[in-house]
């Protein structure tokens, strides 16, 4: 996987599932009050998702970051749907506890957010409890960091998380734009520069994606980018007519297209458990 603009262009492309209660739906700009797509029963849409093949399914439970609480039953129910495809699951991890109960849930990697801020030492803790398992969200919005379900402010310019992050020795970021989250507009490119260049490791790009179009662009100019920085696409819930494939480049309606190459995760870390208790 490459975001480099000498190289190649290839991306992991990740459809999203997002959780608002029981059903599944697409936010305007992460707005609860605008939701712009309901697509239903949320169990549906991984199992058709998962049957197109991708890398993996991300699963983002929207009340449960905005509430502080996450659901592993839940998560349990999604990653068996999912099998044998992997399952990214984030929303609502306020502690290393909370996401190694999603782990044990069946999740192969959780996104921490809120929690990974919260504290100087937050990110190393998580990062030396997760290991590979771990990827940091940083949320967007007019440069700085959102947090709390994208309601409140870290106190945190991106620059200064992707810095953060870096120095923590986080395996990956994933990083949204939040004023084009659900808005199919594309990417920030100029954010994800930043975020890569700041960091310098790989970074999962969300926040505007839903067209192939939208999802083969380079870097702005002047930065580089880390090798192996992927890029994660919010899908669309709604389908959409397309132009027929052959089965085995067939995703479900409105995920975009793209090379896909098979993430490597492995076996859950089991620190002493004094690197994370109190």
């Amino acid at each position: 996987m490459t975001l480099d603009q000498q190289g190649p262009r290839s991306f992991v492309v990740v459809p999203a599932v997002d959780l608002l209660g029981d059903e599944a739906v697409r936010l305007h700009q992460g707005d609860y009050d605008q939701v712009s797509i309901r697509a239903g029963d949320p169990a549906e849409l991984v199992a058709r998702f998962a049957a197109a093949g991708p890398a993996l399914v991300h699963v983002v439970d929207l009340g449960g970051a905005r509430a502080g609480a996450i659901r592993p039953e839940l998560i349990a129910r999604l990653c068996a749907l999912a099998a044998p495809v992997p399952v990214q699951a984030s929303g609502g991890i306020r502690s290393v506890e909370d996401a190694l109960a999603l782990i044990d849930a069946g999740a192969a990697r959780v996104i921490v957010g809120t929690a990974a801020f919260a504290s100087p030492d937050a990110l190393a803790r998580f990062a030396g409890a997760l290991g590979e398992r771990l990827v940091v969200a940083i949320d967007a919005r007019a440069g700085r960091v959102a947090v709390a379900g994208w309601e409140r402010d870290a106190g945190l310019t991106v620059e200064e998380a992707a810095e953060r992050c870096g120095a923590a020795g986080v395996p990956r970021i994933h990083c949204t734009a939040i004023e084009r989250d659900g808005t199919m507009q594309g990417p920030d490119l100029a954010l994800l520069g930043r975020v890569m260049e700041r960091s310098g490791i790989p970074v999962l790009a969300a926040g505007g994606s839903g067209r192939r179009r939208t999802s083969t662009g380079s870097p702005p100019p002047g930065s580089r980018a880390p090798r192996s920085a992927g890029r994660c696409s919010r899908a669309r819930s709604r389908p959409r007519r397309s132009r027929a494939r052959p089965r085995s480049a067939r995703a479900p309606a409105g995920v975009p297209l793209a090379q896909v190459e098979p993430v490597r995760l492995p076996q859950r870390p089991r620190p002493p458990s004094d690197r994370w208790s109190g």
